[in-house]
């Protein structure tokens, strides 16, 4: 912009653009040029942002992909490290979902997923996190919240999800779930080992009957 001002006023100097442009004119030129630069730059930024967000959701159901959903974990993770806070995690699988997509469809399916992942934002706070990490298979990171007081959030979802009816085309579908829960540090010193624990009470509570909570 200085380099256009420095230009202008040459031209203003010798006389080349004088009968053309006042200096007025010229100077209300590169203003807008300069308000059109400004515009495009913040459309470019907020491209990238959008773009930012898109590769770390899952498009079907606008929780975090896994990709995301492990980095925020481990930043969590750091976190209570070095302020001793609470953190639980809670995995989630949809009970006998391969038959919802083999009976109604996939389109049926995928109503299913989406409509689970509403329920999901309904309980959770905005320090909370949800993770679409498999087909069926969902994940929740809940900062604050004890083994407790996590399992008590497991079971309000649980209860929202065998109330949900589904409706595609003339076909309800209704569909329940399985939770496993686990605390960092109670159940694990990693990553790895708390979310282990967590998904292996989830197989627990399938194997168990279904559709409940397992947090011990």
């Amino acid at each position: 912009m200085a380099l256009s001002y420095g230009v202008i006023q040459a031209f203003l100097t010798t006389g080349s653009f004088s009968r053309v442009y006042s200096q007025t004119e010229l100077i209300d030129q590169v203003r807008a040029e300069k308000a059109r630069t400004e515009d495009v730059l913040l459309k470019l930024q907020r491209a990238h942002q959008a773009l930012e967000v898109s590769a770390a959701t899952d498009s079907l159901t606008g929780c975090t992909n896994r990709r995301e959903f492990e980095a925020r974990a481990m930043a969590e993770i750091a976190r209570v490290q070095r302020s001793a806070a609470a953190l639980s995690f809670v995995i989630i699988d949809l009970d006998h979902f391969k038959q919802i997509n083999d009976r109604h469809g996939h389109r049926a399916g995928d109503e299913a997923l989406k409509a689970f992942a509403g329920l999901i934002k309904k309980i959770l706070r905005p320090s909370d996190l949800a993770g679409r990490i498999g087909g069926e298979e969902f994940a929740l990171i809940l900062p604050d919240t004890s083994l407790a007081a996590a399992a008590r959030v497991a079971e309000r979802l649980r209860l929202l999800t065998e109330s949900e009816v589904v409706s595609v085309a003339d076909t309800h579908v209704r569909f329940t779930a399985s939770f496993g829960v686990a605390q960092y540090g109670i159940d694990g010193d990693s990553f790895e080992s708390v979310l282990e624990a967590a998904d292996s009470r989830m197989y627990r509570a399938k194997q168990a009957g279904r559709n409940q909570v397992i947090a011990e």
